[in-house]
Parts: structure tokens; C-alpha cells; sequence
């Protein structure tokens, strides 16, 4: 018997042993960015699209992480967003994510919509975008309205691209949009977000996060956490707008390799997401917004440090091995094997390469599917979606005519008042730009939000009745004035 053969376009893989055999539940990913797959020429872009899925069918991979968004820019047609200069900015003549997600699911193959939500522009960009429309003329560095990163001196950050400052409340409502537009209109099955970070530590000084930190800081957070809080609230929000939605659709992002550079011995010197980045990833776990994390430990097992094992351990201990995959750069398929087998030694929710062309040179899917993926796994299903124990609370903020509220600090307490002050009972939040504000991990219940605005007694909403598994919806309204707003 002739083993089986994946025709790849140009590739041809051959692999033998195989065995229709399901093994345990494993994330078995690789990224796929966007300078892999896109073309302006549409039958090359559907082509690359079909090769792709092929090989990671063969490989016996079960998800791929799919960037559809990089630059404030899609490679799927949107009315928030221009086309991507990747695929010709115009409309390539088909839908690409529709054609990728149909392309994937016949091969058993998950889709996790990978999206950039902070990056504005590329600085290797010369020239302005094309198409009016993009955010880059209304709210770039030199638009009458930023929505930038700045240092201390108002100095755009040129850290490979122009980034938005998570800290003003238009930047985190327009990319949640954009991601409920995704999740309405397409059939993914995760929403994957990237560069969900500041820049670096000297970012941002805009205008609006500085007056935000005085005015929008109801827990008195020093100034880090504070930019810290900004990016937990977005993240916080888009989990539970996602949910609401679609309860069974998995969030997960790429986290700074190392999370905390103290954790570990001999990783002071190092750069770490919490520090330099004001990215914490394991509250985001703790606020139950992240199903999992791929954690990008770009280095190998051995000596010198940073080591793999070593990186991928300090995740599980810190928010446990079902919320962690492990991000793999590619080395050879010896090491990436063996780090696969560490990361099942962990028990981690699975392992992703980074990435798919990377892989494919240099012959790691052919090793793995010989070896460690010689059996098709399933993809773990997480516990809140196999037996969900609480809720969400969804809910806006608005005025007496209606209108959203930004800034009201929000808090929830057990229906009929009470002294319960743990978990989500201890957290506060700021109204979003359309009022949106979120809480995950609700006890089942009666519930009432507590809001509080400058120069207005405290508003207290009727009883909402929170079930789990389940997204619960209120509406507050605070009587703010026109003069209360803009004092």
C-alpha cells in the first residue's frame, strides 16, 4: 500500500504510519500572518489559501491561528476598515476569510481569526494610505484628533509602527467593532489578538490617557497599573461582547514570552510583558477574558537562557496548563518536536509554531506528523464551555436623553446589598466611549450595578438576574448634565 500523499501546491508531503487513531485533546496550531497567504492576484490568494490547509491537514494540525488584520487594515471586506495593501486594497473579487474558514473546516481544521487591534501604521510605510478611509488620516499623528501613542515630550512612539493609545475610550470602542463585526459575520471559531500592548514603558502620554488617569481612576492606581487596567478593560470587553454572541467561540492572544522577569531565576535582564509592555496576561486569565494563552517563547531547551521549558513552566504555574498553549518559533524539527513534548509534559492546553512558511521549509509538519501528531487530536474544549459556572453582565451607561456616558465607574454587588467584596463583588470599571462596560465570571444570581459620576448621586439598578453560561443585559442611566461632561 502506497503511503498517503497531501498535495501541496509546490510541496509534496509524504507521510507514512499514519493512523485515523484520535488522540488526546491538544491545540495543535501554527500562525499564519498575514505576509503568507495574501496576494493581489485572487486565484494565487485562493490557491496559497488551499495550500495552507492542506499541509496542516496532513500534518494532522487541528486549528490555525489566521491573520485577517493588521494595520488597521483587513484582508476581508469590511465597512469599518479599508482592504489591505497585502491583497491590492481593493476587493479581490471573493471573500478570503470566507473561502479560508470553508477551506479549513472541511479539513476538520478550527479558524482563530488572528487580529492586530493596536498597531496603526506601519513606519515602513513612505507614504499615507490609499484609501481615505483609514484611521491613519482621521486619527494618525497629524489629524486634528490623535489617537497615538506618545512619550513624555508628545513624540509619536516609532516603535515599528504608530500604535493607538488603549487609554483613550474611542480606541478601545472602535476595536471592539471591529471584532463583533468578525464574530457576527463569519463562522470563525476563535478570536485570536495579537499586539494587545503599549509600545514600550515611556508610552502613552496623550492628552486624553493623562487627563483619564486624574479624572477616570476610581481605584487610585499608580501609573503603570493604570495603563495596565486600560488594556485589561479592552480585553475584559471583548470577552464578553464575544460571548454574548457566541458562547462557544474561544479567545485566546499571543503574550509576551516572558511574563513577569522576576519570577524566575537568572531572567532579571531580560524584558517581560508586565514590565515593559504594561501587558498583564494572567489577570486577564484571572478575570476569566482569556480561554487561553500562546505565550511566544521565540527560544530553544538549551543553554543560554531564556530555555523554553523553563519559560512555558512559569505560565502554567502562574494561571494553569488548561489556559496556556505554547508558542514555538521554529528551529528544526529535533527541537520542535521536543518541545511539543514538553509542553504535554505541562499538560498545557497544546503548542503553536511561529510560523506556518517557517515550519514548512524546514520540515517540521512532516517530522511532527511521523511523530508527536501521528494520531488527529480534537481541540481541548474549555470549561466554561463544557460546564459554565457563572455568567456575564453586559451593560451601558447612558444619560437621561439616552445618550452613552463615558467614565462612569461601575461595580456590581449581590442583589439586596451585603459586604460580599471578593472576586468580581471587588472590581471596578470605567464606561466605555459608547457607555459599554462588562463583567465576567458572575455568580448566578441577582445582581445590581452600583455607578458613580462626578457631581450626581450614585445610581443603583433594579435586580438583573444573572445565569451561568448565560450574558445578562442592563441598562443605567445616570442624570449627567452637559456641564457635568465637560467639567
Amino acid at each position: 500500500m502506497k503511503p498517503p500523499v497531501a498535495l501541496c501546491g509546490s510541496l509534496v508531503l509524504i507521510f507514512s504510519g499514519l493512523s485515523t487513531a484520535a488522540a488526546p485533546p491538544e491545540f495543535r496550531a501554527a500562525w499564519v500572518t498575514r505576509f503568507e497567504w495574501p496576494s493581489p492576484d485572487p486565484e494565487k490568494c485562493r490557491a496559497n489559501i488551499v495550500e495552507i490547509f492542506e499541509t496542516l491537514a496532513a500534518a494532522n494540525c487541528n486549528a490555525a491561528i489566521f491573520q485577517i488584520r493588521g494595520e488597521a487594515d483587513t484582508l476581508y471586506p469590511s465597512e469599518l476598515e479599508p482592504w489591505s495593501p497585502l491583497i491590492g486594497e481593493k476587493d479581490p473579487g471573493f471573500d478570503p476569510l470566507a473561502f479560508a474558514i470553508e477551506q479549513a473546516h472541511q479539513r476538520g481544521i478550527q479558524l482563530h481569526a488572528y487580529l492586530n487591534p493596536m498597531p496603526l501604521r506601519a513606519l515602513s510605510w513612505k507614504t499615507p494610505p490609499k484609501d481615505p478611509r483609514h484611521l491613519f488620516h482621521q486619527h494618525g499623528p497629524d489629524s486634528a484628533e490623535p489617537w497615538v501613542c506618545v512619550d513624555s515630550d508628545c513624540k509619536p512612539a516609532r516603535e515599528e509602527y504608530y500604535y493607538f493609545s488603549p487609554g483613550i475610550p474611542e480606541v478601545q470602542a472602535h476595536i471592539r467593532r471591529v471584532v463583533m463585526d468578525v464574530v457576527r459575520r463569519y463562522d470563525v471559531d476563535g478570536i485570536h489578538l495579537d499586539r494587545i500592548r503599549y509600545p514600550g514603558v515611556r508610552y502613552s502620554h496623550d492628552p486624553v490617557s493623562r487627563r483619564r488617569y486624574i479624572t477616570a481612576n476610581p481605584e487610585l492606581l499608580d501609573w503603570a497599573d493604570w495603563q495596565r487596567s486600560q488594556i485589561n478593560k479592552l480585553v475584559n470587553d471583548i470577552a464578553a461582547e464575544v460571548r454574548a454572541e457566541k458562547p462557544n467561540l474561544l479567545v485566546s492572544c499571543s503574550a509576551w514570552g516572558i511574563y513577569n522577569r522576576y519570577n524566575i531565576p537568572g531572567y532579571s535582564g531580560f524584558s517581560s510583558g508586565f514590565h515593559d509592555f504594561y501587558q498583564d496576561t494572567w489577570a486577564w486569565c484571572r478575570l476569566g477574558a482569556m480561554d487561553f494563552l500562546v505565550p511566544m517563547i521565540y527560544w530553544n531547551l538549551a543553554d543560554p537562557k531564556p530555555n523554553y521549558d523553563e519559560v512555558l513552566r512559569d505560565f502554567v504555574s502562574g494561571v494553569g496548563a488548561d489556559h496556556v498553549a505554547g508558542g514555538q518559533m521554529v528551529f528544526s524539527p529535533d527541537e520542535n518536536e521536543q518541545q511539543v513534548k514538553v509542553s504535554r509534559e505541562l499538560k498545557a492546553f497544546g503548542s503553536a509554531f511561529y510560523n506556518y512558511r517557517s515550519a514548512r521549509r524546514r520540515g517540521v509538519f512532516e517530522r511532527v506528523a511521523r511523530t508527536v501528531y501521528a494520531e488527529k487530536a480534537p481541540v481541548p474544549v474549555p470549561a466554561r464551555v463544557a460546564s459554565p459556572r457563572t455568567g456575564i453582565l453586559l451593560g451601558t451607561v447612558v444619560d437621561g436623553a439616552g445618550q452613552p456616558v463615558v467614565d462612569a465607574a461601575v461595580s456590581i454587588r449581590p442583589a439586596g446589598g451585603g459586604s460580599r467584596r471578593e472576586g468580581v463583588f471587588n472590581r471596578s470599571w470605567t464606561s466605555g466611549a459608547d457607555g459599554r462596560f462588562a463583567f465576567l465570571e458572575v455568580p448566578p444570581g441577582p445582581v445590581q450595578v452600583v455607578a458613580r459620576f462626578p457631581g450626581v448621586p450614585d445610581v443603583v439598578s433594579e435586580p438583573v438576574n444573572v445565569t451561568a453560561g448565560e450574558a445578562a443585559r442592563v441598562t443605567v442611566t445616570v442624570p449627567v448634565t452637559p456641564e457635568l461632561r465637560e467639567a
